[in-house]
């Protein structure tokens, strides 16, 4: 409570404050009574705004949209979804201008195509080329090269994304790696089970942002996290 009336206490007439808290997920650790004592608390602060932000979809939810959770209904919940092109590329030339390198527009498009706009893995790879790039000047081999060390070497989120898939859920990722997009009759052929134990497991893995469906076919929305898991089972 002391905690959360520091910026009520410092606000003066006319200002107001937006606190972020990141990896909110974590606030479910805490327990129930937490999260009721947190709700309580912020529903009586009047200069006080929250911005949250939480990489476990399924938990972020969970406290979110549950009606069980003492945060139902909260916040205005939106979701990150992967840049334009356009978007992209202007983020892109501006982040390594900034930096003092030099891009051209095929290594744009390399970084572009490797992290699908993702705007994590997009900083993620930007700053892998920083690494690799000898003399300031960031070409297809250089995003190349970035690409296969950070997959070594600065892969620790994408060890922890994969260490969250149990049973069922890692195999048919697992599938769906080694097979490309994939029918969940395929993917069932793969496993040895009846396409009917399959199903009910793709939307959760959709909802999670781990698979995205084409048509009729299932393929890893991150290609990042594919190679990932590609080095992984080869």
């Amino acid at each position: 409570k002391e905690s959360l009336s520091v910026t009520e206490l410092l606000a003066g007439e006319n200002e107001k404050f937006v606190v972020m808290l990141d990896e909110f997920q974590d606030m479910e650790n805490l327990g129930i009574d937490f999260e009721k004592a947190f709700r309580a608390n912020v529903q009586q602060m009047k200069k006080t705004s929250f911005l949250i932000a939480g990489s476990q979809v399924s938990i972020m939810r969970k406290l979110m949209h549950s009606s069980a959770s003492p945060l139902y209904n909260m916040f205005v919940v939106k979701y990150v979804e992967e840049l334009t092109e356009k978007e992209s590329t202007e983020f892109l030339k501006e982040r390594f201008k900034k930096a003092g390198f030099e891009i051209n527009a095929e290594a744009i498009q390399e970084i572009i195509k490797l992290t699908n706009s993702n705007p994590y893995h997009l900083q993620w790879l930007g700053r892998a080329c920083l690494f690799k790039a000898n003399d300031k000047r960031i070409t297809s081999e250089v995003v190349n090269n970035a690409f296969m060390w950070a997959i070594r070497e600065q892969a620790g989120h994408l060890e922890y994304a994969y260490s969250q898939l149990k049973g069922k859920n890692r195999a048919i990722i697992t599938a769906c790696v080694k097979l490309g997009p994939i029918e969940p009759i395929e993917i069932a052929k793969e496993l040895h089970e009846e396409s009917d134990n399959i199903r009910p497991f793709l939307p959760n893995l959709i909802d999670e942002g781990y698979l995205m469906k084409t048509e009729a076919k299932y393929k890893l929305r991150d290609p990042v996290l594919e190679e990932y898991v590609k080095r992984k089972i080869i």
